[in-house]
């Protein structure tokens, strides 16, 4: 009887093998490789005249790369920026926004995309101005 278990067993573990793809990639690809992004407050109030920050956290699976990351959305009188060079998907980098005097009060939506080799990936931020 014990025979008949290992051997089942093995006819298992060879089915089994013969379903699982002949090579497997160590390295994630498309939308596995891709750097998510996300804004942590994800929303704030700054005063005209002045300024704030907020966190982007990045998180990749696999082999992290470096990654750009690009700011719209920022009205008239309105300044967000989060560095002009690229650094490496898994660590934080700040959103810093400076509000003028001149600037319009309300609330708006930043658009953040991350962009690796890989793809990108888009986040929001929400923006009041007082």
């Amino acid at each position: 009887m014990r025979a008949l278990t290992f051997t089942a067993a093995l006819a298992l573990l060879a089915a089994g093998a013969a379903a699982a793809p002949a090579s497997a990639s160590p390295v994630p690809s498309g939308a596995d490789a891709v750097c998510d992004i996300e804004t942590y407050p994800s929303a704030g109030t700054v005063a005209r005249g002045g300024s704030g920050r907020t966190d982007v956290d990045t998180v990749q699976p696999g082999v992290p790369e470096d990654v750009t990351l690009a700011v719209s959305g920022a009205p008239a009188g309105v300044v967000a920026k989060t560095g002009d060079e690229p650094f490496l998907c898994g660590r934080t980098r700040s959103l810093d926004i400076e509000v003028a005097a001149s600037a319009a009060k309300g609330v708006y939506v930043l658009t953040l995309v991350g962009t690796v080799a890989g793809g990108s990936d888009t986040t929001t931020y929400t923006l009041t101005v007082v």
